[in-house]
């Protein structure tokens, strides 16, 4: 088994697990200073541009960047994020796809782009 495809195992297994699943279902807001200046920094120029949020988890980024744009769409690539995410913000859309293939967006569809 190759190295990307056991982290990939792993990292399946960790995002299905109950516990994560119960994390992702209650957190909020920015997880450290250095996440909410780096939005900051780049809001100005971002604003009312389409925004992708990928491994958007249970959802915890998408009323602050909704902030920004009311053009975001979300994706995971873990379906039971995308659950969570969607009964959380049932306004949004949110697909389940892989952050390693993008190739559904046209290139230069976004105006930023936030893997969190």
């Amino acid at each position: 088994m190759s190295t990307a495809v056991a982290q990939d195992t792993i990292n399946r297994k960790a995002w299905r697990s109950w516990g994560a699943r119960r994390w992702f279902k209650i957190l909020s807001d920015w997880t450290d200073p250095g996440e909410a200046a780096a939005i900051a920094f780049v809001a100005d120029a971002v604003r009312d541009t389409p925004i992708l949020d990928v491994g958007v988890g249970g959802g915890r980024t998408v009323p602050m960047l909704r902030k920004l744009s009311q053009h975001y769409e979300a994706i995971d690539y873990m379906p039971e994020m995308v659950e969570i995410c969607q009964h959380n913000h049932p306004d949004i859309r949110v697909s389940q796809m892989d952050a390693r293939d993008l190739s559904a967006f046209e290139d230069n569809t976004f105006g930023l782009v936030v893997f969190s």
